[in-house]
């Protein structure tokens, strides 16, 4: 049996019990369709892209912490009403895709300038691979399984805090040698959730068991 994260694992416990114990932990891998695709920061009007609209996702939040920020928010996710209203109230520059294709999800990726993923919970968290995969500097959650998937190529902030959500953005668009070295650094955590890495963490796996395998056998 296997697990897409640490924290996933841990929360078997609640339903198998020490069965989980003998749960191997090997993360998603991102789509191929993503791979780098450099651009230009664009500091005067930065392009946020947001992944997913469901209450977790922490979208309210967000808008709260980018309210007078020069910068257009593109959601991908269908709005409820509230939200909307929310946006709308705040000023918020914004657009919305929902029902988009694989192909125009990377295109959204490419097109933004930096990726907010500041969800409240998740099983494993790969918007942030994607961002780091296209070279997008990506904010993020403090708490697993994000910390853990970022590797340290991410700004981490409490996402309950909307003021330090603000900041981390605030940072990422004005701190050149900060937001290089995020993009430096995910390009090379990314290499951890390749498909061929990821296959090979299978492999290995299934080749330990066939070994357990036959030392049970009789002779």
């Amino acid at each position: 049996m296997t697990a897409i994260s640490e924290k996933t694992r841990q929360e078997l416990y609640r339903y198998i019990g020490k069965l989980a114990d003998k749960v191997t932990v090997i993360p998603c891998n991102y789509d191929p369709a993503f791979s780098y695709c450099p651009r230009a920061f664009n500091k005067t009007y930065p392009n946020l892209l947001h992944i997913g609209s469901a209450p977790h996702k922490n979208l309210s939040r967000l808008i709260k912490a980018i309210e007078g920020l020069p910068c257009r928010l593109t959601i991908l996710g269908k709005l409820t009403a509230e939200i909307q209203a929310e946006i709308v109230q705040r000023k918020i520059d914004y657009v919305n895709y929902v029902d988009v294709t694989q192909s125009q999800v990377v295109s959204l990726y490419q097109k933004c300038d930096l990726v907010t993923f500041v969800s409240l919970y998740e099983g494993f968290g790969l918007p942030v691979v994607e961002a780091q995969v296209v070279g997008r500097p990506v904010i993020t959650s403090n708490i697993s399984p994000m910390i853990e998937v970022a590797g340290g190529a991410a700004c981490l902030v409490d996402p309950t805090d909307i003021s330090a959500i603000r900041q981390g953005i605030e940072r990422i668009c004005n701190d050149d040698a900060y937001r290089a070295d995020l993009i430096q650094k995910g390009r090379v955590n990314a290499e951890r959730f390749s498909v061929a890495a990821v296959a090979t963490k299978y492999l290995a796996l299934y080749e330990s068991l066939g070994r357990q395998t036959r030392m049970s056998e009789p002779v």
